[in-house]
């Protein structure tokens, strides 16, 4: 269970299936509050102008997010932010005023191809974004935050196996190893993540045909 969450944020959910959940939760209402001292460290240390982002706060793990960047001389950058060990599993994390530490970032250079694709991506999520009776849990597993030009926020937390959500937490758990990769592996791998990106094609409503997963 997260620390000091407000007790009107302990949402107790029946467990989700892909069939419940496959959009995103609008307004990032459960977890904006929580969230916010690692998204403030996070968005200090970003160089550029953010295109999209995605904040994951483990329930028992270290919080990181990846922030899409355009940069003054045109080129994108992919940024991996995340801390020593976790800022909001604290005791301090629910005093007013508290202030997460300077953030760890590790920046990668990537084509303009991917960094669109990715932000077509999660405007469409957002924008598919709706309200929702039951599926989100805030007490165990992953909350994901996405943002699209530093400000619309929607979120998920631990979407089912199955899902297009699922699909696009691991696409940007790729680019989380990406971020890490060794320089030389860095192309094969970012191409192979474009070629995933290219080929998810977000479903507004069930009634939609099945993304492309070629």
């Amino acid at each position: 269970m997260k620390p000091w969450l407000p007790s009107a944020l302990l949402i107790l959910c029946l467990p989700a299936t892909a069939g419940q959940i496959d959009q995103l939760f609008p307004d990032c209402r459960h977890t904006a509050g929580y969230a916010a001292p690692a998204e403030m460290s996070f968005n200090k240390a970003t160089v550029g102008t953010s295109i999209v982002s995605m904040t994951a706060l483990p329930s028992f793990d270290v919080e990181w997010a990846i922030h899409i960047t355009k940069q003054s001389n045109g080129t994108y950058l992919l940024q991996y932010l995340t801390f020593r060990r976790s800022v909001l599993w604290t005791a301090q994390a629910g005093n007013p005023g508290y202030r997460a530490p300077a953030s760890l970032v590790k920046d990668v250079i990537i084509s303009r191809e991917l960094a669109t694709r990715l932000n077509n991506l999660v405007v469409a999520a957002i924008d598919a974004a709706r309200k929702q009776e039951s599926g989100y849990d805030v007490l165990d597993g992953i909350d994901y935050l996405f943002r699209a030009q530093g400000a619309t926020c929607a979120e998920v937390a631990s979407p089912p196996a199955g899902s297009q959500l699922k699909d696009l937490t691991n696409l940007f758990e790729a680019l989380r190893h990406l971020a890490q990769t060794d320089p030389d592996q860095r192309r094969q791998e970012e191409q192979a993540i474009l070629r995933t990106a290219l080929g998810f094609v977000w479903r507004s409503s069930p009634t939609q045909p099945a993304q492309n997963r070629s």
